[in-house]
């Protein structure tokens, strides 16, 4: 889209939309997948082999509070968390930066309507498998896996107060016919991947 050879893109909302319009000076718009019969699907993800999680279960618990822990600090304070990001990334554009997550994080940070009531983190199977099924009728991925073999709720920090993050542990994936044809499972809230396309 920067060089003007395409109308629309895949993108991640309050990312590359955003530096679309700072690089060309060029208003864009956004659709979302589910608004065009794509369903619901979680779009971040921790993952882990199986046997790393079962030989160290200690371990994954402490990296995913430790995770939930800086998701809550860079909530509760957006200014720490760009400059944080700027000072370990000196190419990052600090005002780009903050504008994409006041627009791609902040809206995003409550759970997804059908997770409520539930602990952070938690990754709702039928949904997965419900998407697995597109995928796998549109010949994306190829094979059919129950998402209940690979995902693990067992390590849900749910003594912590409910927020955005990443899922819980899943420790398999299924194949896909290319990299990036498929984003597997994930969290956050669904459906922040995009069309993105010039105005």
């Amino acid at each position: 889209m920067v060089a003007g050879r395409v109308e629309a893109a895949d993108a991640a909302v309050g990312a590359e939309d955003l530096d679309t319009e700072r690089e060309t000076g060029r208003d864009v718009g956004v659709w979302l997948y589910t608004e065009h019969g794509v369903p619901p699907f979680y779009n971040s993800l921790i993952i882990s082999n199986a046997s790393f999680v079962k030989d160290n279960p200690e371990a994954v618990e402490a990296f995913l509070r430790g995770v939930y822990r800086s998701i809550d600090r860079a909530l509760d304070d957006p200014d720490y968390a760009v400059e944080v990001t700027v000072e370990n990334h000196p190419d990052v554009d600090a005002d780009q930066f903050r504008a994409g997550w006041m627009e791609g994080i902040v809206p995003f940070a409550d759970p997804w309507p059908d997770d409520e009531g539930q602990p952070r983190g938690y990754v709702n199977a039928d949904l997965v498998r419900t998407y697995m099924d597109f995928l796998i009728e549109g010949g994306l991925i190829e094979g059919e896996v129950d998402p209940e073999d690979f995902i693990d709720l067992r390590f849900l920090p749910e003594a912590l107060p409910a927020s955005a993050g990443p899922t819980s542990v899943c420790s398999s994936s299924w194949q896909t016919r290319s990299p990036g044809d498929v984003n597997r499972t994930s969290r956050g809230r669904p459906n922040q991947s995009a069309e993105v396309f010039e105005q």
